[in-house]
């Protein structure tokens, strides 16, 4: 809404007189209000001023009491002009009074008139991304015409969760009631996932998201993997494929321990800030049946936790449950001989491994320059 003002203040010797002369619309309305305000104490003994508005050559007059209270006392009135039209930036507009029953003092003389600026109203909202977005606020300013301004400069309002980007239009010069817009973007916030797991595992995590100011985020319904790895070296041995033993995922927890906040896949995260959600698992890794390696001529002895000595964690067929990443290795008998004897303990029959099974062996002397079998 476009308005008018102007003001001015008589100092004469006693009382002084500010006088205010603002325009305004109400209902479709034009009106100006005429304000005469004491500012210093003084006798006044009565009576009133005869008041001419003169706006585009036309000229109203009515009469206006004096104040007659203390300091800061005022009188007003009020005109409607129903049959004038909205003054505009050319508009030429002036004010004065003559005395009635009272003194020249304080008195806007004719040979001075009162003249104002016109002014316009500039409506700023403050809204999300554009100026269709969610209006967050806004503000309505009387600004002086021909007033080179930004959005900014008449309001700088911020809001929790909301950071400024922009204004539309950045600057202007002020000819006319206008809205103007601010604009701001939500602030974001990256949720990023941990599989948590142990050197050696083997793990897989949902993708990071992005979580609006404002706007619950659904998490990931993907829920992260975890397993180490055990090898298996058979030292010469039939090859053994490795074998995976997994960890059972059971949550989400924004502390790595568990002592957080906790989520389910799927789940609504509605805190504005940043995240690392860490996986939760069972306590152990799935237990494993250790395989039977086969090797020429030699007889398996078990797994171990080393090539030579070490621990052995079973044999072929043995139950084991990792608690990482582990290489187990074989270890052999070879060039074994097995001494059999009948009940009486007089006849002694050797044996020795051989293709995966025990089989005789039949003595051979040397005899003559050749081997012969001896029976």
């Amino acid at each position: 809404m476009a308005s008018f003002s102007m003001s001015r203040s008589n100092v004469g010797s006693s009382p002084s007189i500010n006088w205010t002369i603002f325009w305004g619309l109400q209902n479709g309305t034009g009106y100006f209000h005429i304000t005469c305000q004491k500012n210093a104490d003084g006798y006044i003994s009565g009576g009133g001023f005869t008041c001419y508005l003169t706006v585009d050559g036309t000229t109203y007059n009515f009469y206006m009491a004096c104040p007659t209270g203390a300091t800061g006392s005022t009188a007003t009135s009020t005109i409607y002009l129903n049959d004038v039209s909205a003054p505009t930036r050319s508009s030429s507009i002036s004010f004065y009074t003559t005395s009635q029953n009272y003194s020249s003092t304080g008195i806007v003389p004719s040979s001075n008139p009162i003249t104002g600026t016109f002014y316009y109203t500039i409506k700023v909202e403050d809204r999300v991304d554009n100026s269709a977005g969610s209006l967050l606020g806004s503000g309505s300013y009387s600004v002086a015409v021909a007033t080179n301004t930004t959005p900014s400069t008449l309001r700088n309002t911020t809001y929790t969760g909301y950071t400024y980007s922009s204004q539309s239009p950045f600057s202007f010069s002020v000819n006319s009631d206008k809205t103007v817009y601010r604009f701001f973007v939500a602030n974001t916030y990256i949720i990023s996932y941990n599989a948590n797991g142990i050197t050696g595992d083997t793990t897989t995590k949902p993708a990071d998201q992005t979580k609006t100011y404002g706007v619950a985020l659904t998490l990931s319904s993907t829920k992260a993997t975890r397993y180490c790895t055990v090898t298996f070296n058979t030292g010469g041995g039939s090859t053994i494929s490795p074998i995976n033993s997994s960890r059972t995922f059971q949550s989400w927890n924004t502390a790595a321990g568990g002592t957080g906040t906790t989520y389910q896949p799927g789940g609504s995260y509605t805190a504005n800030s940043a995240a690392t959600l860490y996986a939760q698992w069972n306590s152990s890794y799935a237990t494993i049946t250790l395989p039977t390696p086969t090797k020429a001529d030699s007889i398996f002895k078990g797994w171990y936790t080393a090539s030579s000595g070490g621990t052995r964690v079973g044999g072929g067929g043995s139950s084991y449950t990792p608690t990482a990443s582990i290489i187990l290795y074989a270890q052999w008998e070879s060039g074994v001989v097995r001494i059999y004897t009948d009940s009486s303990f007089i006849t002694f029959v050797p044996y020795v491994y051989h293709n995966g099974a025990w089989v005789r062996a039949i003595p051979h002397v040397y005899n003559n320059g050749s081997w012969k079998v001896s029976v």
